[in-house]
């Protein structure tokens, strides 16, 4: 009898030292034996799906879930949960998101069908190991804009032109559409970056908000450019502009809404709150192909003044007559030399086109900066074009001596005379960048 429970807890204590030998050889154990790599199981729950990308990792590894309800279905709210061992967690509903904990969890959901008048958005992706798109509302009345939010893998990429509605092509840049008056199917495809040296930007699902990436992968060194566009009424909520990487997270410049790519893949994120106060009205830029909008401020009383910041891509100039704020009855052209307008007694966004230049013509760019703008004449042109820099500090503030100049390259920057307020536009596309300070009290 002893020797026969001798050999059964030899065997107990072999088959252990086996699965954290294994799990050591494949990288889930610290030397210690500890369990480093954390799995993400899904309850399956009736009605619906349930992924989570990724499906496993370390601690602090951010879960995304992607929620797809039968037709005719939606997620219930407050059922979206994880669960370790006994202890349940609540998980955004909006974001779909949450820092995997340091052990193994299950998430868990439930759906209820939809009321009656409305549509379910059931999203499908042709291949759904490489990315994901969430709707945003997943359901609703007939003309409903519905936004999606395309999220593909790290190393993987959107394939242009691939998002569908049915059949029918969505618009790449928006990615918005207005629901049919029937239930509908979403597709899109996802392809690999090149094998080494690009690295994917991704931007994730927020309340009240969406943000887009130009470009959406690139290589090291290389500027991505954020559109941020709140939903009326919502504004960015300071300091919450930043990407996540391996190595941590950083801010993002406010200001020009601009960071250098690291030598990863990253994620970008925002939040957004509502106005101060009903007083106030905001003015939002959807994506827009050639360039983009930055609004300051992006919100005020009625009769404020806002300045629109207009930024071509290289190679692209503001097509003229195109800039626009539109509402609900408003359809009012901007004047394209001083792009400044009084904001109306209500919500509008604002809209332009921008057009390719010719070959043999430069973009002469200006990168947004707070407490100034600055404009320039003309915004394009030729080799040895004389290019007027306008410079138009706020009130109480003044250009910080020695820092006009022009960029044509990383590392490659010019200063302008800031007396003459003039240079002679190189072979090259140029960014004109500035700092304002407050002007000194001489009491």
């Amino acid at each position: 009898m002893k020797r026969t429970l001798l050999m059964l807890l030899t065997a107990l204590i072999f088959l252990g030292c086996k699965n954290i030998l294994d799990d050591s050889i494949m990288g889930n154990r610290d030397r210690n034996g500890k369990k480093e790599i954390h799995e993400v199981t899904i309850d399956t729950p009736e009605h619906g799906s349930i992924l989570a990308k990724p499906a496993s990792g370390r601690a602090g590894t951010e879960i995304t879930l992607v929620i797809s309800p039968d037709l005719g279905y939606r997620l219930k709210g407050g059922s979206l949960k994880y669960r370790v061992k006994n202890k349940e967690s609540a998980i955004d509903e909006k974001t779909r998101t949450f820092r995997l904990p340091s052990q193994d969890i299950t998430v868990s959901a439930l759906f209820d069908p939809l009321p009656p008048g409305s549509y379910s958005i059931s999203v499908k992706i042709d291949n759904l190991e490489h990315g994901a798109v969430i709707a945003r509302p997943e359901f609703g009345v007939q003309d409903t804009p519905i936004y999606l939010a395309i999220i593909p893998d790290p190393g993987y990429r959107y394939v242009p032109n691939s998002l569908k509605c049915d059949d029918t092509p969505v618009d790449s840049l928006s990615r918005i559409f207005k629901l049919p008056d029937t239930d509908v199917l979403i597709t899109a495809q996802f392809e690999p970056l090149p094998p080494t040296g690009i690295y994917t930007v991704r931007t994730g699902v927020f309340p009240n908000g969406r943000i887009y990436a130009h470009p959406e992968f690139s290589p090291p060194g290389a500027a991505i450019y954020l559109q941020v566009s709140p939903d009326p009424g919502y504004i960015l909520k300071e300091k919450s502009l930043k990407y996540q990487y391996s190595a941590g997270e950083k801010f993002i410049n406010e200001q020009n809404r601009t960071f250098i790519m690291p030598g990863d893949h990253v994620t970008a994120g925002a939040k957004f709150i509502p106005v101060p106060g009903p007083e106030y009205y905001t003015v939002s830029a959807e994506n827009i192909p050639g360039g983009r909008l930055i609004l300051s401020p992006e919100y005020g009383k009625a009769n404020e003044q806002i300045f629109l910041h207009v930024i071509p891509d290289p190679g692209y100039a503001l097509a003229g007559g195109s800039l626009k704020i539109k509402g609900s009855g408003i359809d009012q052209q901007i004047d394209e030399d001083s792009r400044i307008f009084n904001m109306p007694a209500e919500n509008v966004y604002a809209e332009a086109k921008f057009e390719k230049l010719s070959t043999g013509l430069y973009t002469v760019r200006v990168e947004a900066s707070g407490k100034g703008r600055i404009l320039t004449e003309p915004s394009y042109g030729e080799d040895g074009t004389s290019i007027l820099v306008k410079i138009y500090p706020d009130t109480g503030y003044q250009l910080k001596p020695g820092t006009l100049r022009y960029l044509t390259g990383p590392g490659q920057r010019a200063l302008i005379d800031e007396v003459s307020e003039n240079f002679s536009l190189p072979a090259s596309h140029v960014t004109i960048k500035a700092e304002f300070e407050a002007i000194p009290d001489t009491k």
